[in-house]
C-alpha cells in the first residue's frame, strides 16, 4: 500500500485532481528515473525525492483536513451569498413597507408637536443616542424620515450596500428611540438584525455594487471554461452572530422568561386569544373553540422555541434539518399572525430566516445565460452607458460581451457621389451581432434583454409592456430622464466603477476583527443579566451598550400572558356640556366623535374590529395604559388631543374640548371562558383650557 501511495501514477492523479501540475513536473521525474528495490525504498523513504513526495502528499491531507473542516463550519454556522442577497431585499422591502404606513403620521410620532415632546424622551432616555435629539422641528423629522426611505432604496438595489446598512441600521435606532411607545419586539430584532448585516457581504450577489465592480468585469470577459468558480458560502464571525441572535430571539424567553403558570399548565394559548384588543376574527371565533388543540399549540410552541433553534446548526444533515427548521418557525409565526394582531412581528423574523437558506434550496434558480451570438455596444462618449449597460446585465442574470461604439462604426460603408455625407447618430446602446446590424436599439435593448433573460419574470413582464404599448411610454420617459443634465451627473455620481484596491486584504481582516469585537462585546453585556459579574474593564466600557441599545430582552407575554383585557374610552367634556367619545370606532381622533354610552361598563360590539389607522396606534394605546410610562407619556399624549380636537376637527366653539379623560375599561379572564365584572381605570386626564 505503500509502495502504491508512491508510485508515480498515484501522485500524478492526486496533484492533477488538486490543480498541481506544476509541482508534478518538478518531483515526478525524480520518480522516474529512481529505480530502487522495495528494501531501498524503505531506508530512503525518509531522504531524498521520497521525503519531499511524502512532506507533499501529508500537506495534501491536511489541506484536505483543513477544507473538509471548513466546509463543516460553513454549512454550520455560515450564510449562502444568494440567501443573503435576498436578505437584503427582504429587508429593505421591510423598512419600506413600514416607512409607507407611517408617512401620514410621521408629524405625530416624531414631531414635536405630536403624541410625545422630545424633552421628556430626553429626561428618560438617559443617555441613549438619536439623530431626533438634534433638533425637534417637525420638518428635521420629515427629513430623517425621508433619508431613511432612500436609504432603504440604496439597500434594495444594493447601491453602496454596506453604507446604506450602516445609515438604515443608524436610523431605525434614532426613530425607535425618540418614540419607544409605538415599537413592539419585531422593531428591535429587525434593528439588532441590520446591525450584522453591516459586517455581512449582502451585496455580494444581484447588486449594483457587483455589476460596478470591475474585477467582475475582468471575468466576464474569460471564457466560461477558465472562469474561476464562484463560492456562494460564506463563514464569518458576522454569519455566527446572525446565527446566534435568531436563537436567542427563540431561546431566551422560552427557557428564563415564560416560567409563568399558563406556559407550564399549556393555557397561554387560551389567555392570548382572550385579549380582546390583539385577537383576530379567525382566533376569536374560530380557535377559541377548540380548548384542548389550544392546550397542544401552548406546549408545542414553548417546546419549540427551547429546542427548535438547534435545528439550524446541525453539523449533520446541515441542509435538511436547517430547512425543517425554517419551516417550523414559519409556520409559527404564520399561526401568530392569523391569530393576533402583531403589526410586523410576524413578518420580520420570517424574513430574517430566509437568510438562513441553504444553498441547495437555489438549485432551482437558473444559471446566468451567455448570448455569445449578441454583442452590446455602448455610446463611447458617454460616460453613462456602459454602467447602465452593466447594471442591466446584473438585473437579468445574462452575460453579453460589451464593446464601445464610435461614430465611425455607425456610418454607411459607401455614399452616393451626388448625395452628401450625413453624419451618423450613434445610439445610447445598441443590441446587434455588429455595429451596423442591430437587433435593438436605445430603449429597446431594455426589452430584447428581457425577451432572452433566463428568467421567466421578466419575460413575462417583457411580453405585457409589448401588447400596453408600455415600452412606447419607457422610451419617452428615458429620453426626458436623459435630456437633463443634472440627472446625468447624478447617475454618474452614483453608479461608479469600484476596483479593490492593495488595501482590500487590510480592509476586510479589519472588518472581521470589527465584527468579533462586536460580537464578543454584545453577548457580554447581555450576558450579564443572567450571570452578573463585577469587573472594572465592563463598568468603563457599558456605556457603549447604552448609548446603542444593544441591550436585549425578548419577553413578550412573558412570564406569563395577561390575564387583563377591555377597551379605552376617551371621555371628552365639550365646551356645550356634552361629554362624547373621542374615537368609538378608532384608534386615533376623528372628526366622527359620538355621544358616551349611558352604560360604558358594556363591551362595545365593534371592539374586534377596532380601525386602527396601523398598528403602530394599535401599540401606542396599549402602552399607554402601563403603569410605568403613564406617568411621563400620558399627559403629552393628552395634551396633543386636545390639539388635534380644538385646532382641526372643531367646528364651532361649542365643539370644543374642555376636559379629557383616559379611562380604561378593565376585565380580567378567568378559565372556562369567564370574565370578571368591568372595572374602569382611569389612565390620565387633562385640561384642554
Amino acid at each position: 500500500w505503500s509502495q502504491h501511495l508512491l508510485s508515480p501514477d498515484c501522485v500524478q492523479n492526486r496533484f492533477v485532481r488538486e490543480g498541481r501540475k506544476s509541482r508534478m513536473r518538478s518531483v515526478v521525474p525524480v520518480m522516474v528515473n529512481s529505480a530502487s528495490s522495495p528494501e531501498e525504498d524503505e531506508s530512503a523513504a525518509r531522504s531524498g525525492p521520497k521525503k519531499q513526495l511524502l512532506e507533499a502528499l501529508q500537506r495534501h491531507r491536511s489541506s484536505r483536513s483543513a477544507n473538509f473542516l471548513w466546509r463543516t463550519l460553513a454549512n454550520v454556522l455560515g450564510c449562502d451569498l444568494r440567501s443573503l442577497a435576498l436578505l437584503r431585499i427582504l429587508l429593505a422591502g421591510l423598512i419600506l413597507w413600514d416607512c409607507a404606513q407611517q408617512a401620514e403620521d410621521v408629524r405625530r410620532f416624531y414631531g414635536d408637536s405630536g403624541v410625545l415632546n422630545l424633552f421628556t424622551v430626553m429626561d428618560v432616555s438617559e443617555g441613549r443616542f438619536s439623530l431626533h435629539f438634534v433638533n425637534k422641528s417637525d420638518v428635521f423629522a420629515i427629513a430623517l424620515f425621508t433619508a431613511t426611505i432612500l436609504s432603504a432604496l440604496c439597500l434594495l438595489v444594493g447601491l453602496h450596500t454596506r453604507l446604506a446598512t450602516f445609515c438604515c441600521w443608524l436610523l431605525l435606532l434614532s426613530h425607535q428611540l425618540r418614540n419607544p411607545l409605538i415599537m413592539d419586539g419585531g422593531d428591535l430584532f429587525l434593528r439588532h438584525t441590520m446591525f450584522w448585516c453591516i459586517f455581512l457581504p449582502l451585496g455580494r450577489l444581484y447588486s449594483i455594487d457587483r455589476a460596478m465592480n470591475l474585477r467582475n468585469l475582468a471575468k466576464t470577459e474569460l471564457p466560461t471554461d477558465v472562469r474561476p468558480p464562484l463560492n456562494y458560502q460564506h463563514l464569518s464571525w458576522a454569519s455566527i452572530a446572525l446565527i446566534c441572535q435568531i436563537a436567542w430571539l427563540y431561546m431566551e424567553g422560552a427557557i428564563y422568561l415564560k416560567t409563568g403558570s399558563s406556559w407550564q399548565n399549556g393555557t397561554s394559548s387560551y389567555y392570548a386569544l382572550n385579549l380582546d384588543f390583539f385577537v383576530t376574527n379567525f382566533g376569536k371565533s374560530f380557535l377559541l373553540r377548540f380548548p384542548s388543540l389550544l392546550q397542544v399549540l401552548s406546549r408545542a410552541t414553548l417546546l419549540f422555541e427551547r429546542w427548535g433553534p438547534l435545528l439550524l446548526v446541525m453539523p449533520i444533515g446541515s441542509s435538511f434539518f436547517r430547512m425543517l427548521g425554517i419551516f417550523g418557525f414559519w409556520c409559527l409565526h404564520f399561526g401568530f399572525g392569523v391569530s393576533l394582531n402583531l403589526g410586523l412581528f410576524p413578518y420580520i423574523p420570517c424574513c430574517i430566516l430566509c437568510a438562513l437558506l441553504p444553498g441547495s434550496v437555489w438549485s432551482f434558480l437558473p444559471a446566468v445565460r451567455s448570448l455569445p451570438q449578441y454583442t452590446l455596444y455602448f455610446n463611447a462618449n458617454d460616460s453613462l452607458a456602459p454602467k447602465l449597460a452593466r447594471v442591466l446585465m446584473q438585473v437579468l442574470h445574462l452575460e453579453v460581451r460589451m464593446r464601445p461604439l464610435q461614430q465611425t462604426d455607425c456610418s454607411s460603408a459607401t455614399h452616393s457621389s451626388e448625395e452628401p455625407a450625413v453624419s451618423p447618430v450613434v445610439p445610447f446602446l445598441a443590441l446587434g451581432t455588429t455595429p451596423t446590424q442591430s437587433v435593438a436599439t436605445d430603449v429597446q435593448v431594455i426589452f430584447a434583454l428581457m425577451k432572452l433573460s433566463p428568467l421567466l419574470w421578466f419575460r413575462f413582464w417583457a411580453r405585457v409592456a409589448r401588447v400596453l404599448l408600455l415600452d412606447r411610454l419607457l422610451e419617452f420617459g428615458v429620453y426626458l430622464l436623459l435630456m437633463s443634465e443634472s440627472t446625468e451627473l447624478l447617475l454618474n455620481a452614483l453608479l461608479r466603477w469600484q476596483d479593490e484596491s492593495r488595501f482590500t486584504v487590510w480592509q476586510r481582516r479589519a472588518l472581521t476583527m470589527c465584527a468579533f469585537l462586536a460580537f464578543v462585546y454584545v453577548v457580554n453585556y447581555n450576558g450579564l443579566t443572567y450571570f452578573p459579574h463585577d469587573t472594572p474593564f465592563w463598568d468603563q466600557i457599558g456605556w457603549i451598550g447604552h448609548t446603542f441599545s444593544f441591550w436585549q430582552n425578548w419577553s413578550m407575554f412573558s412570564p406569563d400572558v395577561p390575564r387583563q383585557t377591555g377597551w379605552f374610552v376617551l371621555q371628552a367634556t365639550l365646551a356645550d356640556e356634552r361629554v362624547v367619545d373621542l374615537f368609538p370606532e378608532h384608534g386615533h381622533v376623528t372628526a366622527k366623535h359620538s355621544e358616551l354610552a349611558s352604560d360604558t361598563k358594556s363591551k362595545p360590539e365593534a371592539l374586534l374590529t377596532y380601525k386602527f389607522k396601523n398598528h403602530r396606534w394599535r401599540k401606542l394605546i396599549t402602552n399607554l395604559r402601563d403603569r410605568s410610562t403613564s406617568r411621563w407619556t400620558n399627559n403629552d399624549y393628552l395634551r396633543y388631543l386636545c390639539r388635534e380636537a380644538n385646532d382641526h376637527l372643531a367646528q364651532d366653539s361649542l365643539e370644543r374640548v374642555k376636559h379629557i379623560q383616559f379611562i380604561w375599561m378593565m376585565q380580567e379572564n378567568r378559565d372556562n371562558y369567564f370574565q370578571t365584572a368591568v372595572q374602569p381605570i382611569q389612565v390620565g386626564e387633562h385640561s384642554c383650557e
